[in-house]
């Protein structure tokens, strides 16, 4: 009986300090494709590009949706991207980053990214 009982215990304990992750839907979810940054004095101006595939009569055609925002600050920029919309942004789908800023560090770890190529421009 007591082994019932410290089962018990240990089961209630466990459900009110382990959090289950949060699910989402794939409809709720905007699957970004790449990023673009551009640096200036002392703004960035960003904007992600959304992918959205489309059945058509050939196959599947992939859509893009911009997402532009601009400011000094970069968290204070994905603040304003994310409460733009009511779904959630998958950052961690992004291959490409295009820049023209010397250092895309504060860029990558602010958005928590991991992208394959980094492409930087000189305009």
């Amino acid at each position: 009986m007591k082994k019932y009982v410290i089962f018990i215990i240990i089961f209630i304990f466990l459900l009110l300090f382990i959090k289950i992750p949060s699910y989402r839907e794939l409809n709720h979810i905007i699957i970004l494709d790449k990023l673009e940054v551009t640096c200036s004095k002392n703004s960035y101006d960003i904007i992600f590009y959304e992918v959205t595939p489309k059945r058509d009569g050939s196959g599947i055609k992939l859509n893009y949706k911009k997402y532009k925002e601009s400011g000094r600050n970069l968290s204070l920029i994905k603040k304003k991207l994310e409460e733009s919309s009511s779904k959630m942004f998958y950052y961690k789908s992004i291959d490409k980053v295009i820049t023209n800023c010397l250092d895309t560090k504060e860029v990558i770890d602010v958005f928590s990214l991991k992208p394959k190529t980094i492409i930087h421009n000189k305009s």
